[in-house]
């Protein structure tokens, strides 16, 4: 199952968390939580049972629901497939109704919310309610098929093993265009290796061209408010030109000649590498993954960028960052970051699975998770309008309370 996490932030501050994971701080939390802004658990966020396997999360509009992606086939009890909606307490909102097709459908690695309230989910999977959706389908508000959208045959084909064609990442332009991140495999039948930017409707933005694309499968896609998109994986070329990890693409989807990450990161397997970008207002990039060097400076699975692709040295000037795999950054309004990933301990101090770091890179004392979670990875997070966050992933408790797979906890620590 695909490791590369999203973080959606709601307006109320809170965050969903979606990861493999059977405990926070000792408490039995399996698949989903909400915790408050402290970092205790929230207990009115209750999803009852958990869910069959755990899966990827879209923020909530306006923090009242949020949809969750993944590999599942019930949700507390009920029959819902690879994708439902949540309402705010936790409970199953009946009004989605959504039909993959199962036994073609394989996972959700990713979904996106777009402002009309439509839902863009992507995958590993071929059709969606009768329909042929290769790996990418646009749903309406009620989980229906949008027909207005049809991407044609997608990302046809597979690597050539037999092993499906899959798309890791979504994001939706403010133009209504859409970037994805995807295996090295052709879109409609156009070779767009690994990065393609769609029209609104699904097809082929052919104006966005990254030549030969990249050499191994992109994870991570950010955009910046130039309209340049950064990009991040464990690739090691970028059309051709040797870019470790991360690269900075124009508008046409050329290479940006203003961004050089130097040496970039040091992934020694495919499934290393960066899987997650946030593009900062102030030009900054900070990425999250499986690495411990940028460029060559030591940087344990986090790194802030500068805009033109050298590492930001003020950020974690020293320390020793996570011990373990970042799999998701969340961006706060004060500039803190919430981070989820496999790790145990940040700059040595204990913090199991999620931390909370300030704008410097050093570690927040003031999010305190406890034990934090047991099992193995937090993928996603969303930061919720009133502080709180949503967490899941596949646990069973949470700071000593059990919590069936997709219980809230209470939301992480309250903005100061």
């Amino acid at each position: 199952m695909n490791m590369s996490p999203a973080w959606r932030c709601g307006p109320d501050g809170r965050l969903l968390v979606l990861g493999y994971y059977a405990l926070f701080d000792g408490q039995a939390v399996p698949d989903l939580v909400r915790l408050n802004s402290d970092g205790s658990l929230d207990p009115t966020f209750d999803v009852g049972d958990r869910p069959e396997r755990s899966g990827r999360s879209g923020g909530g509009a306006a923090g009242r629901q949020s949809a969750r992606g993944g590999r599942f086939h019930t949700f507390n009890g009920s029959a819902s497939p690879f994708i439902v909606r949540l309402n705010a307490d936790g409970s199953l909102d009946p009004t989605f109704d959504a039909n993959p097709d199962y036994p073609s459908f394989s996972t959700v690695f990713d979904i996106a919310l777009q402002p009309d309230g439509k839902i863009l989910a992507v995958g590993s999977f071929d059709t969606f309610d009768g329909l042929s959706r290769k790996d990418i389908v646009r749903l309406n508000s009620n989980g229906t098929v949008d027909a207005t959208f049809d991407p044609g045959t997608s990302t046809d084909g597979d690597l050539g093993t037999g092993y499906s064609a899959r798309i890791h990442a979504s994001l939706v332009q403010p133009d209504g265009r859409i970037l994805i991140g995807a295996n090295t495999l052709p879109f409609d039948g156009t070779a767009r290796n690994g990065i393609a930017r769609l029209n609104a409707d699904g097809t082929l933005d052919t104006a966005f061209d990254p030549g030969t694309g990249t050499d191994s499968p992109v994870r991570a896609v950010g955009l910046r408010t130039d309209g340049t998109v950064v990009i991040g994986g464990g690739f090691t070329t970028v059309n051709s030109t040797a870019k470790s990890g991360i690269a900075r693409l124009l508008g046409t989807g050329a290479i940006d000649p203003l961004f050089d990450p130097g040496t970039g990161i040091d992934p020694t397997y495919i499934f290393d590498g960066i899987h997650s970008l946030l593009a900062q207002s102030d030009g900054h990039v900070i990425a999250g993954g499986f690495f411990t060097t940028y460029n060559g400076y030591g940087r344990n699975g986090l790194v802030r960028i500068s805009s033109d692709g050298s590492t930001d040295a003020s950020f974690l000037p020293s320390g020793t960052g996570f011990n373990n795999a970042n799999y998701a950054v969340a961006l706060q309004p004060d500039n803190r970051l919430i981070v989820g990933g496999g790790f145990s301990s940040y700059n040595g101090v204990g913090r199991n699975r999620i931390a909370r770091v300030n704008a410097d890179g050093s570690l927040d004392p003031s999010f305190d998770p406890g034990t934090g979670f047991n099992g193995y990875y937090v993928e996603s997070l969303s930061l919720l309008p009133d502080g709180k966050i949503l967490a899941g992933g596949e646990f069973t408790m949470y700071n000593g309370v059990a919590a069936p797979h997709s219980r809230p906890l209470e939301a992480m620590p309250a903005l100061t």
